[in-house]
């Protein structure tokens, strides 16, 4: 598939009600709010039921992303404001798994795949929540590909392949892999399948703080636009990278997602 399909095929993934189940987790921004981590839009975080993050959260400090040295270092004493810790959780995202979407999207072989998706989930080892969040998203983007996206017998019956390793437990189907995968199937461009990935991510965050009732929608919509540029500039950075250059640049981020279960009411998947 090339040309004008492809181009509408972009346009079709990155629709918001593409039913690959995003919208049901929030990158860890619900585990950051409750903490007391992430300001709302009164200048105040979620406030935490007995039993929240906050009490696993006391030792972990922010190491400043790696492409904002400038950035102010943050504590639980000093929370940042919604736009600060979604431009950290993005270029987290970009430095660790656009690597992992290249690659997948470089081979449409099973065994790469496969590899990929075990590299990654070495990387997701210290934060489970976000294993399992990538393993949920892959499996129901598989499931979309398989049932409206595929175009012809021989993509469905590399699809199947994929979903019937993720059902045999061959692989934890993570998303990044999965989405480099399939996108290069489907003739989507890497570079173009990489910039994607960057916006569907923010997209569902922003989602989730509006959710969380930490921004209004119009105020999003700002967000979402003050940061185009910025996901412009993560993909020209991270982009095209081995993955042996995988990264993350936010540790505070992916402690405070990592302690999402212990929270005592929850919104949200992850």
């Amino acid at each position: 598939m090339g040309g004008v399909d492809a181009e509408c095929m972009a346009w079709t993934i990155i629709d918001s009600g593409l039913p690959t189940g995003g919208f049901a987790h929030s990158l860890g921004l619900e585990a950051a709010a409750a903490s007391g981590h992430v300001l709302g839009r009164k200048g105040e975080g979620v406030r935490a039921a007995p039993g929240g993050a906050r009490g696993h959260c006391e030792a972990a400090t922010w190491a400043a992303t790696e492409a904002r040295p400038d950035a102010v270092a943050s504590t639980r004493d000093a929370p940042m404001d919604l736009t600060t810790y979604v431009d950290a959780q993005i270029s987290s995202l970009a430095a660790l798994e656009l690597p992992f979407v290249f690659e997948a999207h470089a081979s449409t072989d099973i065994d790469a795949w496969k590899r990929l998706d075990a590299l990654l989930q070495a990387q997701l080892v210290s934060n489970p929540i976000a294993r399992r969040a990538s393993a949920t998203q892959g499996a129901a983007f598989l499931r979309v590909a398989a049932t409206g996206l595929a175009s012809n017998t021989d993509m469905l019956a590399r699809i199947e392949a994929m979903r019937t390793a993720v059902s045999k437990g061959e692989a934890a189907g993570l998303l990044a892999p999965v989405f480099g995968q399939v996108l290069a199937m489907l003739g989507v461009d890497a570079r173009k399948a990489q910039k994607m990935y960057l916006f569907i991510a923010l997209r569902d965050m922003l989602s989730a703080a509006k959710r969380l009732a930490l921004i209004g929608p119009m105020a999003a919509v700002r967000v979402q636009s003050n940061l185009s540029a910025r996901v412009e500039s993560l993909a020209a950075r991270y982009q095209d990278r081995p993955v042996s250059d995988a990264h993350q640049t936010f540790m505070l981020g992916d402690i405070l997602h990592s302690t999402h279960d212990n929270l005592f009411r929850r919104l949200f998947l992850s």
